[in-house]
């Protein structure tokens, strides 16, 4: 499997025609469906697993919560068609260099309701996210 590093723009068809990832089975993802915990392992074609940016979605009380690279990540998660948009979400912390950016990137396409790709890579599910020109994938711990 070729590096997270060496994924090209977009991201999701670089992943397909890399082997790396597949098309899920439907059109998007329910709330229900991508309840539970996701790492953020790359923004942008940039690994970034050494920030720890992570989010954990509560279905049934439609939350979101995490580590945006920065601080404490805590708001309301929905799906609009094919979009996972998150509302009213805690003030950001303050913090400089890359962790800022993958935090300004993170909150950014949460709040503008990122388009959601369903893709499989080694038989696992990932989460894309993609809108405010940003890219974010998102993996099962």
């Amino acid at each position: 499997m070729k590096s997270k590093r060496m994924l090209a723009m977009p991201l999701a068809a670089a992943l397909l025609a890399a082997g790396c990832a597949s098309p899920g089975a439907g059109s998007t993802y329910t709330l229900g469906e991508i309840a539970g915990d996701w790492n953020l392992e790359v923004l942008d074609n940039r690994d970034v697993t050494g920030l720890k940016p992570r989010m954990r979605i509560d279905a049934a009380g439609s939350r979101v919560s995490g580590f945006d690279a920065c601080g404490g990540l805590d708001g309301d998660i929905t799906v609009v068609q094919s979009r996972l948009q998150a509302s009213r979400m805690n003030p950001t912390v303050a913090c400089d260099g890359r962790a800022q950016a993958v935090r300004d990137a993170f909150r950014l396409v949460l709040g503008v309701g990122g388009r959601m790709l369903p893709v499989t890579r080694e038989g696992k599910p990932l989460l894309v996210l993609e809108g405010a020109g940003h890219t974010l994938l998102f993996a099962r711990p």
